[in-house]
């Protein structure tokens, strides 16, 4: 019987809890990684047999560095088992990872993703610098593995009180502007970081295109009469500034600035970023 491989990063916030006396489907090929990025020559290994399907299991930033990897044309099944999960929230998967698992190998449903090319990553979520990246930076794996979505909070209280404001010069499609902001967001999907925050109803995640904004207010506390605050979602885009839409982004800036693309740094201060067309072929119920 073929068989489906099935990535999991051992390292992921939730692995121990999805790993717990789990009995996997016969259908699926364990290959557990404890380390995704030391591990590339293993992971092209399973992938040079062409599969049709593959299922990855742990956080966004496994998903977009294994998805990166792939041919378009092969069908991704996330099980999340990270911390935020934002992938899996955004596109309907399950949040129970049995239940996850049993999508992938089950469903018929695709859903076409567009992905934020930087050299030879592939980023689905968004790519952002300022309090959002420093956060990420700050919030060790280990703490995360401990205490889940809460390894987050300390640090976000930290960056709140003392924000910093940046210089950007953002070119988009030729079209450059500089900017003052204490956040920088190229958006793909709706969704930010934090669970129900929705940038804006209008991205749309396989339009050809990326969404750029900044946030440029000294202060991060939000003013309440720009958040809209629907049953299941706090949509927080009047809060922000919509630099422009297009199919080539660059970033540039004279201050020291940590940027990070799916919950994971990106090491380097400019950024080029080629917005592919429907890279991801998602499994969707």
């Amino acid at each position: 019987m073929k068989t489906i491989p099935l990535f999991i990063n051992t390292k992921s916030g939730n692995y121990a809890a999805f790993n717990n006396n789990r009995v996997y489907p016969d259908s699926v090929k364990l290959i557990k990684l404890d380390s995704i990025t030391e591990r590339v020559d293993d992971i092209t290994q399973e992938l040079s047999i062409h599969p049709k399907r593959v299922l990855i299991a742990g956080g966004d930033g496994t998903v977009s560095f294994i998805a990166g990897l792939l041919e378009s044309s092969v069908e991704v099944g996330i099980v999340p088992i990270g911390t935020e999960n934002v992938l899996a929230r955004t596109f309907g998967v399950p949040t129970n990872p049995t239940e996850a698992i049993e999508l992938g190998l089950r469903s018929q449903n695709l859903i076409e993703v567009d992905g934020l090319r930087v050299d030879d990553r592939v980023y689905f979520l968004n790519i952002s610098a300022g309090v959002s990246s420093l956060v990420i930076k700050d919030t060790a794996t280990e703490h995360k593995q401990k205490f889940g979505k809460f390894a987050y909070v300390f640090h976000t209280i930290k960056h709140i009180m003392q924000p910093e404001k940046y210089t950007f010069d953002i070119t988009i499609d030729g079209k450059e502007q500089t900017l003052q902001a204490t956040e920088m967001l190229v958006a793909n999907v709706k969704e930010f970081g934090m669970k129900r925050v929705t940038v804006s109803e209008n991205i749309d995640s396989n339009d050809g295109k990326a969404d750029v904004y900044v946030y440029v207010k000294d202060s991060l506390i939000p003013d309440s009469r720009n958040i809209e605050t629907q049953a299941d979602k706090i949509i927080v885009e009047k809060e922000l500034t919509h630099v422009g839409t297009g199919e080539r982004i660059q970033i540039r800036s004279k201050d020291s600035i940590f940027f990070q693309g799916d919950g994971d740094e990106i090491i380097t201060t400019n950024l080029d970023i080629k917005v592919e067309p429907s890279f991801l072929t998602l499994i969707s119920p």
